[in-house]
């Protein structure tokens, strides 16, 4: 964490000792949650973009209470990953070359951090496409359509703890 008054840094996690053979891999992206408990998710582990397979989630204040994932163990590396407001969902997304052949990873994967259940949202099945945005255990999208008739600006919504669920957003379009 960085003190702006101090102008001084404190380390909260050592991804060092957490994961030994990190040398010359980076922090591939940084989010947290809001509430009482402040849940920090940081995704690492590659020398460039698309390389990081780690993603690990630890609470602000106790950062020993911590949950390691490696997405290796899921047949992709991340592109991006982001949690959501209430610290319980972490949305995972596969690099572009793990979405193509002969991969064909989903295109998000919700991790349920209490449950510690990995979900693969499939962009056709799931309505997983387009930009998103997160609340406390919901998930907005722009895609189209669970009910509707085609439109390009509907977006979906979902509850995360049943992500494969998701209802149009504007009704009627």
């Amino acid at each position: 964490q960085y003190d702006f008054a101090t102008g001084e840094y404190t380390r909260l996690l050592d991804l060092d000792l957490l994961v030994p053979g990190l040398k010359d891999t980076y922090v591939g992206g940084i989010s947290s949650s809001a509430g009482a408990t402040e849940r920090i998710l940081a995704f690492f582990g590659g020398a460039s973009q698309d390389r990081h397979h780690y993603a690990v989630i630890f609470d602000r204040h106790a950062p020993h209470n911590r949950t390691l994932l490696d997405t290796a163990t899921l047949d992709f590396k991340l592109h991006h990953a982001t949690i959501d407001r209430s610290g319980r969902y972490v949305m995972l997304y596969p690099t572009g070359a793990d979405l193509a052949a002969p991969r064909k990873a989903a295109q998000v994967y919700t991790w349920d951090t209490l449950t510690n259940v990995t979900t693969p949202m499939p962009l056709i099945a799931a309505r997983s496409g387009g930009h998103d945005a997160f609340g406390y255990g919901v998930a907005v999208n722009q895609d189209c359509c669970a009910s509707s008739s085609w439109d390009a600006a509907q977006w979906q919504i979902r509850s995360l703890a049943s992500p494969l669920v998701s209802r149009d957003l504007i009704a009627p379009v």
